[in-house]
């Protein structure tokens, strides 16, 4: 080390570049670029110093333009010269790529551009638009350089440490402006693997710069690399010795506690020691040193030491030391021991942060995606598998096994079946979670041991609220062991089975197995029962070994899960006729509705109100209660009406004449409006375009906006736009209760896809236009599901939403061009029919009869003297009227168009009798729909592959980056292995993502078949050859039929080796969009010959195959279908080709050849 750098008067830029240049002379390069860092950190604007520009070029890397990937949607064109150009307009990634992997060290960079239709003359520079923005990501999403370009620039030009360079990503952003890209140079000037005399001088000041800046992976991986250069000749403790006086205390902290955990993780427990003793004598008050010097010193026995530093860190250590002594003593077989004093108080808080930091090493298995290792553990631990499975499946046969075999009564015990739970649910997370009735009707939970098998029940529950939309329930249970039931989540199944005396835990749902951070709510669990471990005891105690059911609801912070989880529940309990099993119902903060207003039933006395919802786990132990969230999913008729009503009840006279009056527009159009993500963003514009154009051909039009208020600028700048006849009625600072009974009134809307929509769709069912981000899109099949005769919104196709990349992962911002919005919204709104005054009058004579008989069927001994009499009574039955009459208006026109369908079908029937015989017959309009396959086992994987940010509902999610909460593993699909056993996957989906690899994709085909189990379904989805979209930038191969007839038909024998199993080609589906077939049709074009030889006419291929282990020597021809998207109902295409003969070749030749006559 130089004697320059033990000076302590380094505060200014010029400072550590006068150092840089001085250590570079002596030919120090290491401490020279280290000081270089330091200068340009202070001094952004730095110029690049001529003295580092003399240093050779140990290795080149060059990238030029072409080898970017470019993104579909942004507009590219390719120049003769091999550079790419970014045209204007764009405003998105454009380029990125190309993945490569660039070895540690310190590089010159240069990347060069230019800007085609810059003009500096004629430019005015104070209106000048941003150029673009370049950054580096190595691996992605750690972005290790960022910068903004302006136009006129030609090149960047500077230097950059890369560390973990792996799969390096280049990215230009495009702010609008046209740019072309030309190459990318990387010349490595300094490598510490070709300098081992410095390679530990440069990474431990290159980890401390990257922690000064926060980059704390980086710093880590510096700081691992530094302990994997030391040696006994270049040791690290005297090498840190050199540096006393030239780092500040805060690099020292980092310093010191990230290589003591390194050296700690690598078993070298002196220089561990040494690295804590350093950190408390430079920062005292650092209370984790002495935490993790005190454990270092007792794993050498040094007890007494340990103890002395354990009490330096934290003064209150002495009650430490009873957390886990409580924990094991909660957790004990049997009753409690009594060798904890009852008067110990212990801080929850205090106690989760013990837990965190204790590093808890839990063993966590997945039994869905069980290996070799994970078998192993459990055979050695003598928990048997199968026991587990049988713990995870949901069957009411199997409770009532399990009721009855605990049952000490004669009599057989059998579950209520008075009516059905749905349970034919797309995505089998939402399929019936049985052992919620077993709790109803039993007021405990049952399971089996997992070691022995024996059938256990228990009624000891523990509610914690993890964040504000994960609620979870651990049922304990005495079996061989104490073990835990886990469940919760916004669906209320099972999640795990937690084994604390092994600190095992066993994840039984796949979904809720990836969402969850399990460590985390482990330590939370514990916290809370360690923290209130007095209430906590008397509740397992003998003496309370009584409980009283209670229903918990209300405790997700989204609007959606309320209605369609937590009401849906309770409305089956009073079906089934079992609401008064219920005890007591907590209501958590989330609560939108009066329960007593829902369910009159209810006494109220039975209600509890918590306001903050993670005080419910103390409620419930106080009270001696049995907690179960119910859960429920579909959403029936009979709650929407109480829903309306209860609604209605909390609504004042005054808007609800607002409401009569507003009713008297037509169209009456509810406008969702959102900005705080997941937004339009030219909402404000589009939605005055789409007003303007609709008040043009309906001048009563009425707009109520909805929204949350901080939406009024947005709203007010809209209004600004429109003509003043338009009337507005202003939503955003409406109850809940109003939101409800706006919903009921209005025509038609236009919403946001997801929590926007609840009202407008899963309770009012009304007609509409629905758009989001393009992942969202990815729960279309859902809300499809989650209430009873839906009516399916109008969603603005996905291809028309381009997602603007923000940096934020998830719930993206948009764009969509409003005049697909108005195209699909102004369709809506002409098929809500709309009686004129005379047949109003007219109807209004039989459905007020209608609704007499309707009003005495209900009460059929009312009398006038019977009426209710208070306002509120009066107010609900009036509404109650006024629905019944919008339901009988509904059933009239409804009832009026399939009076309509009916003559055209008697039409049609009687065209094509007479067009029977002739040669050209035209397809049937309406053709046999499809049988649509079964949903597979739950018991194996279900993948979607290049899932991107759509992953379907109830698939894990793969893809070569990273989305948190989306992409479950980041691999790369034409290379790497897929992440599961042999035989563990029964359903395999991709969607445009084969188009994608620039390989041939037999790796991943043999992969597929590898870990799909016999029988296994796969469903295939690319652009079609013979479409535009099957050409945009990023697609390499591009798919029709004879792809897969030749594997799977044609040549089988062939493939089979290579693929690693048989595939059966089942189905072709062809995605046709409905204007296409509208007009093929009023052409009289048979589709099966459109298909053949016209292009633009299929826009989407689908490919259904199922996966053989087994040569059964079949030849297997598939079906062809045909669709409007790949979700909905699919129809057999009917082979119109008929064979030739000779005689009609030989006219054909000759027509052709124009020799006909």
């Amino acid at each position: 080390m130089s004697e320059s750098l033990e000076m302590n008067e380094l505060k200014t830029w010029e400072d550590y570049y006068k150092l840089s240049q001085s250590s570079f002379e002596q030919g120090k390069l290491a401490e020279s670029i280290g000081s270089y860092r330091r200068a340009l950190m202070l001094n952004p604007n730095l110029t690049q110093p001529s003295f580092l520009g003399q240093l050779p070029e140990l290795s080149t890397i060059h990238i030029p333009a072409k080898q970017l990937n470019i993104l579909p949607d942004p507009k590219t064109i390719e120049t003769s010269e091999g550079f790419v150009i970014s045209l204007a307009g764009n405003q998105n990634f454009v380029f990125y790529g190309p993945y490569i992997d660039i070895p540690d060290g310190f590089y010159r960079i240069q990347v060069q551009f230019d800007f085609p239709e810059f003009n500096s003359e004629q430019t005015d520079v104070s209106n000048q638009q941003k150029g673009f923005k370049f950054d580096i990501a190595a691996p992605f999403p750690s972005i290790i350089y960022e910068t903004e370009v302006d136009p006129g620039q030609e090149q960047l030009n500077f230097y950059l440490d890369i560390v973990s360079g792996q799969r390096a990503e280049f990215r230009f952003f495009s702010f609008g402006t046209a740019f072309s890209v030309k190459s990318i140079t990387l010349a490595l000037v300094y490598s510490p693997e070709n300098s081992l005399d410095t390679a530990l001088e440069y990474y431990f000041d290159l980890a401390n710069f990257l922690s000064l800046q926060n980059k704390t992976d980086k710093a880590y991986i510096a700081y691992n690399n530094c302990v994997e250069f030391d040696s006994s000749a270049l040791n690290i403790p005297s090498f840190l010795a050199n540096y006393q006086g030239f780092l500040a205390d805060v690099e020292w902290t980092n310093a010191y506690s990230t290589l003591g955990q390194i050296f700690q993780h690598k078993g070298k427990l002196e220089e561990a020691i040494i690295c804590y003793r350093q950190l408390i004598k430079r920062v005292p008050a650092q209370a984790s040193a002495y935490e993790s010097l005190a454990l270092l010193l007792a794993e050498q026995g040094k007890i007494q030491e340990a103890v002395t530093m354990f009490q330096k860190a934290n003064p209150t250590f002495q009650k430490t030391e009873f957390y886990d002594k409580i924990w094991r003593n909660l957790n004990n077989y049997g009753n409690l021991k009594d060798d904890v004093e009852d008067s110990i108080e212990i801080s929850q808080e205090k106690a989760y942060q013990y837990f965190c930091q204790k590093n808890n090493s839990y063993t966590i298995i997945n039994l869905n995606a069980l290996d070799e290792e994970s078998e192993t553990f459990l055979n050695r631990s003598h928990i048997s598998l199968a026991n587990l499975k049988l713990i995870k499946q949901e069957n009411l046969a199997l409770e009532e096994i399990y009721v009855n075999s605990i049952n000490s009564g004669d009599e057989t015990k059998q579950l209520s079946k008075l009516i059905k739970k749905k349970s034919d649910f797309t995505w089998e997370l939402l399929n019936p979670h049985y052992f919620q009735q077993s709790i109803v009707e039993t007021g405990y939970i049952y399971t089996i041991c997992p070691l022995t098998g024996t059938v256990l029940k228990s009624n000891q529950s523990f509610y914690i609220q993890q964040h504000t939309v994960t609620p979870l329930c651990f049922y304990r249970f005495q079996g061989t062991e104490v073990f835990y039931l886990v469940v919760g989540g916004w669906s209320g199944g099972k999640v795990a089975v937690y084994f604390p005396q092994r600190e095992l835990l066993v994840l039984l749902s796949p979904e809720w197995g990836m969402w969850l951070k399990h460590e985390e709510y482990l330590n939370s669990f514990k916290a809370h029962l360690v923290g209130n471990w007095q209430d906590v005891k008397s509740y397992l105690s003998p003496e309370n070994k009584t409980k009283k059911l209670t229903s918990i609801s209300g405790v997700i912070a989204n609007l959606g899960h309320y209605f369609w989880n937590d009401l849906t529940a309770i409305d089956y309990l009073d079906q089934t006729q079992l609401l008064d099993r219920i005890d007591q119902f907590i209501l958590g903060s989330e609560s939108r509705l009066e329960l007593h207003h829902l369910f009159p039933e209810i006494p109220e006395n039975k209600i509890s109100k918590v306001q903050n919802n993670t005080d419910i786990f103390q409620f419930v132990l106080k009270n001696n209660l049995f907690a179960v969230r119910l859960t429920e999913f579909c959403i029936q008729e009979s709650l929407v009406q109480r829903i309306y009503k209860a609604a209605i009840q909390n609504c004042s006279e005054g808007f609800l004449q607002q409401i009569e009056e507003a009713k008297t527009h037509f169209p009456l159009l509810w406008i969702n409006l959102r900005g705080h993500n997941k937004s339009w963003i030219n909402q404000v514009d589009g939605y005055a375009n789409i007003i303007n154009e609709l008040s043009k051909e309906y001048p009563n039009l009425a707009i109520l906006f909805d929204g949350f208020s901080t939406e009024k600028e947005t709203m007010e700048k809209i209004i600004q736009q429109i003509p003043s006849t338009v009337t507005i009625y202003n939503g955003l600072n409406c109850s809940i209760p109003e939101t409800l009974v706006w919903a009921f009134a209005i025509d038609a809307y236009i919403a946001v896809l997801g929590s926007g929509l609840t009202l407008v769709t899963w309770i009012a069912n009304k007609p509409g236009v629905a758009h989001s981000d393009r992942a969202h899109y990815s729960q279309i099949q859902m809300w499809a599901e989650a209430r009873d005769n839906a009516i399916t919104p109008s969603y603005v196709p996905l291809e028309s939403i381009v997602d603007i990349q923000d940096g934020r992962e998830g719930w993206l911002n948009y764009e969509c061009d409003w005049k697909v919005i108005y195209n699909q919204v102004v369709n809506v709104i002409r098929s809500v029919k709309k009686s004129s005054k005379q047949d109003q009058q007219e109807m209004n004579t039989e459905i007020g009869q209608e609704m007499s008989e309707v009003v005495l069927e209900k009460k059929p001994d009312l009398t006038q003297s019977e009426l209710p009499d208070s306002p509120e009574e009066l107010k609900a039955l009036r509404y109650e009227l006024e629905r019944t009459r919008e339901q009988l208006e509904r059933s009239q026109s409804q009832l009026d168009e399939v009076l309509a369908e009916l003559e055209q079908a008697h039409w049609e029937l009687h065209k094509n009798e007479e067009n029977n015989n002739q040669e050209n017959q035209v397809e049937q309009a309406v053709p046999t729909p499809l049988q649509q396959p079964e949903s597979s086992s739950s018991e194996y994987l279900k993948l979607d592959l290049g899932c991107g940010g759509n992953k379907k509902p109830g698939t894990i999610g793969l893809d070569y980056c990273a989305i948190p909460g989306v992409v479950d593993h980041v691999l790369n699909l034409q290379t790497d292995k897929l992440p599961f056993p042999d035989r563990s996957v029964d359903y395999v989906y991709s969607a445009h993502c084969l188009e994608h690899l620039t390989e041939s994709p037999v790796h991943l085909f043999k992969e597929i078949s590898r870990v799909c189990v016999e029988g296994s379904r796969l469903e295939f989805w690319t652009p079609y050859l013979w479409h535009n979209s099957a050409f945009i930038y990023g697609h390499t191969t591009y798919y029709q039929e004879d792809n897969y007839m030749h594997l799977c038909v044609w040549f089988p024998d062939f493939w089979s080796p290579g693929l690693g199993a048989r595939w059966y080609l089942k189905e072709l589906v062809y995605v046709i969009e409905p204007q296409i077939l509208v007009e093929l049709y009023k052409q009289k074009v048979q589709l099966d010959f459109a298909i053949r030889y016209y292009k633009g006419v299929v826009h989407e291929l689908g490919a259904i195959i199922e996966v053989s282990h087994e040569n059964k020597g079949q030849i297997i021809y598939p079906q062809r279908s045909f669709t409007t998207n790949r979700f909905a109902q699919r129809f057999l295409l009917q082979q119109q080709s008929q064979p030739f003969d000779e005689i009609e070749l030989t006219q054909a030749l000759n027509w052709f050849n124009g020799t006909s006559s």
